[in-house]
């Protein structure tokens, strides 16, 4: 494991975080069948805010790392 990956997996889980309070406060949680789907939301809202978030991440620092290479290997050469 590098240093960059604890990085990503943390801003992942706080993406997924973030998604899970969205979705469970897109509605009012009202008797069983508002806290079931509240529920739901949330745990889709998790899902999807660790997927999507960890592959921003993961692109995000893959482009930063392609733009400091490439300006490294241009700075050398005369």
């Amino acid at each position: 494991m590098n240093l960059i990956e604890p990085i990503i997996f943390t801003g992942a889980a706080l993406a997924g975080v973030a998604g899970a309070i969205l979705g469970i406060r897109a509605d009012p949680v009202l008797g069983l069948e508002g806290f079931v789907g509240g529920a739901l939301r949330g745990v889709g809202g998790f899902v999807g805010g660790v997927v999507l978030g960890g592959a921003a991440l993961y692109a995000l620092a893959f482009a930063l790392g392609t733009v400091l290479a490439l300006k490294a290997r241009y700075t050398r050469k005369p």
